[in-house]
């Protein structure tokens, strides 16, 4: 899962909820939930490549389901860095409803309708979504070569550089 980032509404909503949040180089720099390991000292550490969700109870049901971020309502969904380091809008096909909707060979339609999703939103909320994701780029570490073994490209978007490509749309790596 990873460490788990947060758009601005995303914190405010959980910091009002009284959550913990870590911001990664203050001021502006991006937000995330507050999975992180600490030392014997209290200080945090990002050894863990991939920490559990604090919010996550015994039998693995989301304990802030009505408030949890963005990325973990459009999970499976989700924007990764990929290892030839353009940016993209990827299906993880490891999740249980993915690998049930493949089963069943309507894999592509389920990209299709993904796509027509990612199409309809709105400019603006697409560019903020962008700049955070930008952000929580620049501090964190691109999806492993394994991980990404385990995703579909649904749309590629345009790199922190500004050039666009969308020639891998729907390839399986």
């Amino acid at each position: 899962m990873g460490y788990i980032w947060l758009t601005d509404d995303d914190a405010r909503t959980l910091m009002g909820a009284g959550q913990r949040i870590v911001r990664v180089n203050p001021p502006q720099g991006p937000r995330f939930i507050d999975s992180y390991t600490r030392d014997a000292t209290g200080k945090v550490t990002v050894q863990t490549r991939s920490p559990k969700c604090p919010f996550l109870d015994s039998a693995h049901r989301c304990s802030i389901h009505q408030q949890r971020p963005l990325v973990c309502r459009l999970y499976p969904l989700a924007l990764e860095t990929l290892s030839n380091g353009a940016v993209a809008w990827v299906l993880h096909r490891n999740c249980n409803h993915v690998r049930k909707i493949s089963a069943d060979g309507k894999l592509d339609e389920l990209l299709t309708q993904v796509r027509r999703v990612i199409n309809a939103m709105s400019p603006e909320f697409a560019a903020d979504l962008l700049t955070t994701y930008f952000a929580v780029n620049a501090v964190t570490e691109w999806i492993s070569p394994a991980d990404e073994r385990e995703v579909t490209i649904v749309l590629e978007v345009r790199s922190a550089k500004g050039s666009s490509a969308d020639s891998n749309v729907g390839r399986q790596l």
